[in-house]
């Protein structure tokens, strides 16, 4: 069986590539500032770093 983070999340991720996910893991604030620029961006949205957060699927 694969490990939780090898599985696609509801939010259709795979949490070992998504960045979110290692930010959290490595409780990275510069991971965060950066994933929540990028996401803003991406999503045309403000995101906000202590938004980044995840544990993996279900949190």
């Amino acid at each position: 069986m694969k490990n939780k983070e090898d599985l696609v999340a509801y939010c259709g991720n795979i949490c070992n590539d998504c960045a979110a996910f290692k930010a959290t893991k490595e409780d990275d604030e510069s991971k965060r500032k950066e994933t929540a620029r990028a996401w803003s961006k991406m999503y045309s949205s403000d995101i906000n770093p202590e938004d980044i957060n995840c544990e993996g699927c279900m949190t």
